[in-house]
């Protein structure tokens, strides 16, 4: 790897590894046969087997996986061209691929530009919104010559935040103009959630509540939006608000709790089950390292209170999310291991093993890929940034 691209990685990466992903792609080049995915595999521990596996023969999985009802969404980048995107959608059950489309650009999950729910998937990139039926993949609506931050869905609308300020509801059924509201602030980035069936829009102005029928103003909380939030429920927002966690209730707007937690990974949210938030953070003072990611922290989302914390071996760092099934916890760690993770206690257990990683920190990879891991009914779906995705499952 270059100087400079050492220099890009290293300073933005510490900024935010989200927005890395975005401005430090660089042109297309060659994809040289130097990754670790040359010779993939994937060994489970005694107790577990691979259910089903699906490769993309002419890809990587590129951004964390994710599951809409039925179908697992895998987002990848071609080997002959890194700008060259396709969304993959896989039944859950069977592995086989349900279909794909190819875009020059693909939304970002964490970033609000590729959502989806039951009925709809929905992507934003360069002055397009594309909405598929995620059963089929049949075009629903498209809209051009735009300029997007966010976007969200229920299961009659597309709700969209845009550059000028204006928060607008589109007809899924026809792609028609529902209605427009421009709100104070809305000219910078916000986020948008569906609670309580109303739009719930998170600006540096402060929480509004609006109308999902008529897009009229409902509430205006004076509390000022976070970065990388998230709705767990119909009232509790989750945000990160410099070196720490906040959360709100929307209903009232009364901040409940903010502590000192610091979450890594930016791009996939802290993962909520019963009530307690699970997810992977930074050890300080870590000898020649001043940070690494080497904790998991398990939080009460009432009171913010400590549960425990897990924290990994020396020079392993955890480099997913914290996927949650059936009162286990699951994880990867940058040694290619798959984790379970007991949710009473934190102590957690290996149960599989892969030679193939592609991931930010290694050298060798001038376009890494996010690997991540992901549960589906008694199934545990895993990806190590390569070109395989694995459904496994206890035996």
């Amino acid at each position: 790897m270059t100087r400079v691209r050492k220099v890009c990685l290293t300073g933005i990466w510490l900024a935010s590894l989200a927005l890395w992903l975005i401005g430090c792609r660089g042109s297309t080049v060659e994809d040289h046969d130097n990754t670790p995915c040359l010779e993939e595999s994937l060994t489970m521990n005694s107790g577990w087997r691979i259910a089903w596996s699906a490769t993309v023969e002419d890809g990587y999985i590129l951004h964390p996986l994710f599951v809409v009802d039925d179908y697992l969404v895998a987002v990848d980048r071609t080997i002959a061209d890194q700008e060259q995107k396709r969304i993959r959608v896989y039944n859950i059950k069977s592995g086989d691929e349900k279909w794909e489309k190819a875009f020059s650009e693909v939304g970002i999950p964490s970033e609000q530009t590729l959502v989806a729910n039951e009925q709809f998937m929905a992507t934003y990139s360069l002055g397009a919104i594309d909405v598929f039926e995620v059963e089929s993949g049949e075009l629903a609506v498209q809209l051009r010559d735009l300029v997007v931050f966010s976007l969200a869905l229920d299961e009659k609308q597309l709700y969209v935040h845009d550059t000028l300020g204006h928060i607008r509801a589109y007809e899924l059924s026809s792609g028609e103009l529902k209605w427009d509201q421009q709100l104070p602030g809305a000219t910078r980035k916000g986020y948008l959630a569906i609670a309580n069936k109303e739009l719930t829009v998170s600006l540096l102005t402060g929480l509004w509540q609006l109308s999902t029928e008529t897009g009229q103003v409902l509430n205006n909380f004076s509390v000022k939006r976070g970065s990388y939030s998230t709705l767990y429920g119909d009232d509790y927002l989750v945000e990160q608000v410099l070196n720490s966690l906040r959360v709100t209730s929307i209903l009232t707007g009364e901040v409940l709790w903010q502590e000192g937690y610091r979450p890594f990974i930016t791009y996939q949210s802290p993962v909520n089950d019963h009530g307690v938030l699970y997810f992977p953070a930074w050890l300080e003072n870590t000898g020649s390292q001043t940070r690494a990611v080497r904790l998991i922290n398990a939080v009460s989302l009432d009171n913010g209170r400590m549960l425990w914390q897990y924290q990994s071996a020396d020079g392993i760092e955890v480099i997913s999310g914290i996927a949650i099934n059936q009162g286990m916890g699951y994880f990867l760690t940058s040694d290619g291991t798959v984790w379970s993770l007991s949710l009473s206690d934190g102590s957690a257990t290996p149960i599989g093993h892969s030679t193939s990683l592609y991931y930010w920190k290694q050298d060798s990879s001038p376009f890494f890929s996010i690997p991540s891991v992901v549960t589906a009914g008694n199934r545990v779906l895993i990806s190590f940034g390569c070109r395989t995705v694995y459904a496994v499952e206890s035996s």
